[in-house]
């Protein structure tokens, strides 16, 4: 990881020198990032911050300050889908710790942004790793409703917010029942009631519940529900994905993820799961449709199975390769399914490299 990211971490750490001179990058292999092969002896050169040339026979300004790259890949900043950077230097520390409302009793209305702190530790950390930008969440403390998280650059400057209140964060999976007593059903009946709290409030209605929500999260809310602020949800675990959802809201989510990759000119292996029997035969062979059907509208490559290293073998085989749960791989497991994904993924990452 070191010597891939080498592009990223190199111009992360001279942040404030960037700023202000150029630089050119010469000698490693170069990934532009459109989809191109990677470029052996390229040479990418930025310009007060901003990067004006990348690729094979970049002339190197005059007086501009070289990195050499020799031997290292040469790659975009890395961006951070989810992280509470800035957020906290030591967790079990309460005076450096800001990831969550605390017992201020707001939950929606909590706003990341002002808390951010760029000098903390774990920014550094992450930007000599090579990430320049970052998701920023809140966690919860009071309700599955965490607050209002932030786009954050990771430059060497003490304004690192480049969007605010960019979406609302809701908690489901342990932390979300845990929050809800302990109880995944009451995860999603919180989740419920706290959105028609929030329409109550809009409408004046004199049954707003104010120790549900206060009247600052109810308006944080109103804006997610009027589209204006976008809503990330945490799950993990099967028990948040097999939920008997329509298959065709499965469908139109997937359908919505190749649309845009398309648009892009990305390339996609599409990777399929088998669903469970406990919705009925027409439910299951409505959910196992989707990946074929979506594999060939978009012309896109297809692994049936999650599992394909693990699906065929003797029931009694299967069960030495799982958990005790029956639902999550052992180490031996994971493997396996590495093994059968792998060919199929070394075929893609080698069209994408042509």
């Amino acid at each position: 990881m070191r010597h891939f990211l080498y592009a990223a971490a190199a111009l992360a750490a001279f942040a404030t020198p960037v700023s202000a001179e150029t630089i050119a990058i010469t000698g490693g292999r170069v990934v532009i990032g459109d989809g191109s092969a990677p470029i052996d002896g390229g040479t990418v050169v930025v310009r007060d911050g901003v990067v004006v040339a990348a690729g094979a026979g970049v002339s190197v300004p005059s007086g501009a300050r070289r990195i050499d790259a020799s031997g290292k890949w040469v790659t975009p900043g890395v961006f951070a889908g989810f992280t509470r950077l800035g957020l906290a230097e030591v967790d079990a520390v309460n005076g450096t710790n800001d990831k969550s409302g605390g017992r201020s009793g707001f939950s929606a209305a909590i706003d990341v942004a002002p808390a951010i702190d760029p000098f903390r530790s774990p920014f550094a950390v992450n930007r000599s790793a090579g990430v320049t930008r970052a998701v920023v969440a809140p966690e919860g403390a009071n309700s599955i409703f965490a607050g209002q998280g932030a786009i954050a650059d990771l430059g060497a400057d003490s304004n690192p917010v480049t969007r605010a209140r960019a979406f609302q964060f809701a908690e489901f999976g342990e932390d979300g029942s845990a929050l809800s007593g302990g109880s995944r059903a009451g995860t999603h009946l919180h989740f419920r009631a706290m959105l028609r709290e929030a329409q109550d409030y809009a409408a004046g209605r004199g049954n707003f519940d104010d120790e549900l929500l206060k009247a600052e999260d109810a308006k944080a809310l109103l804006n997610v529900l009027r589209g204006e602020t976008r809503l990330l949800i945490h799950v993990e675990g099967a028990n948040d994905m097999l939920r008997g959802t329509d298959p065709a809201v499965t469908r139109a989510n997937i359908t919505g993820i190749l649309d845009i990759a398309q648009a892009r000119g990305l390339k996609v292996l599409l990777i399929g799961i088998r669903a469970p029997g406990n919705y009925g035969p027409e439910w299951q062979a409505e959910f196992n449709a989707i990946w074929p059907d979506l594999a060939a509208q978009y012309a896109v490559p297809m692994v049936p199975s999650f599992f394909i290293g693990v699906e065929g073998m003797d029931s009694a085989d299967v069960a030495d390769l799982l958990q005790a749960d029956g639902l999550h791989p052992t180490t031996e497991g994971v493997a396996r399914i590495v093994e059968g994904l792998g060919p199929f993924v070394e075929t893609l990452v080698t069209s994408i490299a042509r």
